[in-house]
């Protein structure tokens, strides 16, 4: 069957004629042979590639701070203002999140995918201005403040893969975002133990100049954007220039056709979903028509295919922060430190957080792997116990492990760290060199790699229909950041005013509310297309209302 597209200038929507009929029966997309799958692959590991800033610029404060509280530190900080310096990106990023809803509307996919890379390059050429010739720590808030409007512009990786992959790839390379996350944490640590943070800056513009680069010669534009959404072209134009993206995709003519039929049907669904009033944005008279499409975009968030996932997706990451995923990135070294985390006496706390980056990076791999045969749900859930029974073991472990004679140590306040050499941005509280609480740590890193710190951003893709995913994902990610950096920023202070143990006990507590939540509420998408994931959510409030 051949479906042909025409468009209705009355209603401004697309239509689908079939040469034949009746409709075929809805079987999942068949799977898609590797070597035909090397161009997705290709393109979505370049769109994703952005995603490992995300990773550095959460690393990269347990790096930074700890060498800025060295004595020979040109720029010294306190608490506040390391709290700053680690949770800048967080309040920042949500900018850039908003931003990359309208970006991806109006410029695509892959050209928002290319802006990312601007304010990311930016970042880090400004940063090792601080560490030479200017050593200011508003140069240093500069820099943070740049790379977390980039990392929140890079939602539209995420957005991009979801569009240009085959739905029997869809998970598994959805996962590789955290992958690419992971990888950007791996870096910093390992380029931490040997090179100072201004050198580092050097070599994270230069992956952001070549992510940007990877995008020009090797992605291709999102079809489903060009056939659905690119503005100021005749249908017959978006049908043209999605074909040629699509082939340039698929080298399969007969997976082409199979997966251009599915794309003029979710094309004539979207259109109809944000109920268009003109073909382009443009009246007759040519005048644009800009105010009433963001009229109807706000609209479609009150329709229950986005609603219900939002709200589903919003408590899912008020959990993930709460459960402390992302807390122990960003102060991994001062952590490690007061934890007095050892193995032995070989390695310190910048070579524990590298482990912690290995086995994060690794596990990360095995999770978009799973992902391939494993549901979300099995996934998230198996995450969340393994996290609470963690986080409870390494409570109470730094409960039985507490020396008295170690816990009244002095704070030199002008060098920021005890005079037992430990970072007391986290608090003065001095625990025993021990093993059993790091081991713990990293099994909570571990399993916390398997669902709850990359699972929700994959879902993002996945849950929210095209009509809204663009600004969906944008707004998601944005609130998922706010939460992040009321979490990040005020972790030191209850920290030092909680300890420890009680914090690993409201980690492994908020660990269990998780799990009970994605039990109770979140849906399975594997092996469901983005069309049946959008009528999940719509059929289930329509039952609703007629019972």
């Amino acid at each position: 069957m051949n479906n042909k597209i025409s468009f209705d200038r009355e209603s401004g929507s697309v239509g689908v004629s079939q040469s034949r009929s009746p409709a075929p029966p809805k079987t999942p997309p068949p799977s898609i042979a590797f070597r035909h799958a090397i161009p997705q692959v290709v393109a979505s590991c370049a769109a994703l590639s952005l995603a490992m800033h995300a990773g550095i610029n959460m690393a990269f404060a347990a790096i930074m701070i700890p060498q800025m509280e060295r004595p020979d530190s040109a720029i010294r900080v306190d608490r506040d203002s390391a709290s700053w310096i680690a949770a800048a990106v967080a309040v920042t990023t949500p900018v850039g999140s908003l931003l990359s809803g309208p970006l991806m509307d109006w410029l695509g996919r892959r050209s928002a995918c290319m802006v990312t890379a601007v304010p990311l390059f930016l970042a880090w050429v400004v940063l090792p201005l601080a560490a030479g010739p200017w050593p200011v720590l508003g140069i240093v808030y500069l820099a943070r403040v740049l790379a977390g409007v980039g990392a929140g512009l890079s939602t539209a990786a995420g957005v991009y893969v979801s569009e240009v992959a085959h739905p029997s790839l869809r998970p598994a390379l959805l996962c590789l975002n955290s992958v690419s996350v992971a990888a950007g944490i791996l870096l910093t640590a390992c380029l931490g133990t040997v090179m100072p943070w201004g050198w580092m800056a050097v070599v994270f513009a230069a992956t952001a100049a070549a992510s940007m680069l990877a995008l020009l010669l090797l992605a291709p534009e999102s079809p489903h954007w060009l056939l659905s959404m690119a503005p100021g072209k005749q249908m017959e134009q978006r049908a043209a220039l999605a074909r040629r993206s699509l082939r340039r995709l698929y080298k399969d003519d007969e997976m082409m056709e199979a997966c251009w039929d599915r794309l003029v049907e979710n094309a004539g669904t979207a259109n109809k979903t944000r109920g268009h009033a003109d073909e382009d944005g443009v009246d007759g008279e040519g005048q644009n028509l800009l105010g009433r499409r963001v009229f109807r975009s706000v609209s479609v968030f009150l329709q229950p295919a986005t609603a219900k996932p939002m709200a589903l997706l919003a408590i899912i990451f008020i959990l993930q922060q709460l459960s402390g995923t992302y807390v122990i990135i960003f102060y991994a070294v001062p952590l490690f430190a007061q934890m007095g985390s050892r193995f032995g006496t070989v390695v310190d706390e910048f070579g524990v957080m590298v482990v912690m980056s290995v086995v994060r990076f690794v596990m990360s791999i095995v999770t978009a792997l799973l992902s391939h045969r494993v549901g979300r749900r099995p996934m998230m859930m198996v995450s969340g116990l393994g996290m609470a029974a963690c986080s409870v073991a390494a409570g109470f472990t730094l409960r039985t492990a507490l020396t008295p004679d170690l816990a009244p140590v002095a704070v030199n306040a002008t060098a920021n760290t005890t005079e037992a050499g430990v970072s007391s941005v986290l608090g003065a509280e001095v625990f025993e060199a021990s093993w059993p609480p790091l081991v713990f740590v990293v099994l909570f890193v571990m399993f916390s790699s398997l669902g709850h710190l990359v699972i929700p951003w994959t879902l993002v893709s996945e849950l929210l229909p095209l009509a809204s995913r663009g600004m969906g994902s944008g707004l998601l990610v944005s609130l998922a950041y706010l939460f992040m950096f009321g979490v990040v920023k005020s972790f030191p202070y209850f920290m030092a005013a909680a300890g420890a143990r009680n914090v690993f006990h409201v980690f492994g507590a908020m660990s269990c509310v998780g799990t009970v939540f994605v039990f109770f509420f979140l849906p399975e998408t594997l092996g469901r297309s983005l069309a049946e994931i959008e009528k999940y959510f719509v059929k289930k409030s329509e039952s609703r209302r007629e019972s």
